[in-house]
């Protein structure tokens, strides 16, 4: 049977709303599995599952985090190992609920930046409605 996305699911209650918005303070990476549309590597829309590289960079995050400390992380990115997408989705996450917050995307090429901006709307278009 194929996972629902959030825009497949009933409206949220208020309710609920609130509760992911708390969730997204606790645990990001639980909030990105029931939030953040992807498309996987076989065209596939499905939520964000983090993977061992995913989930290794989302523990240093969250120790920053935890220590108060600006979030600043400098990647040597290799292709395919989904850095981009863990990063997406945090950055999502923090812009699309909170007012007055907003993210610059920059990347080597035009190419790069339509693709990261590709994934933020496609996640935006699957958000639950509320």
């Amino acid at each position: 049977m194929s996972e629902l996305l959030p825009c497949d699911r009933p409206p949220l209650s208020e309710a609920e709303a609130l509760d992911l918005l708390g969730l997204m303070r606790r645990d990001p990476a639980e909030a990105l599995s029931k939030l953040y549309t992807i498309k996987d590597k076989r065209g596939k829309l499905r939520t964000l599952k983090l993977n061992k590289t995913q989930q290794f960079l989302h523990e240093i995050w969250e120790l920053m985090r935890s220590l108060k400390l600006p979030i600043r992380i400098d990647l040597l990115k290799y292709r395919q190992g989904g850095l981009s997408t863990y990063i997406d989705g945090r950055l999502f996450l923090n812009t699309a609920f909170r007012k007055g917050v907003t993210t610059w995307k920059i990347s080597h090429n035009e190419d790069s930046v339509k693709h990261l901006f590709a994934m933020s709307q496609l996640a935006h278009e699957h958000l639950p409605d509320v």
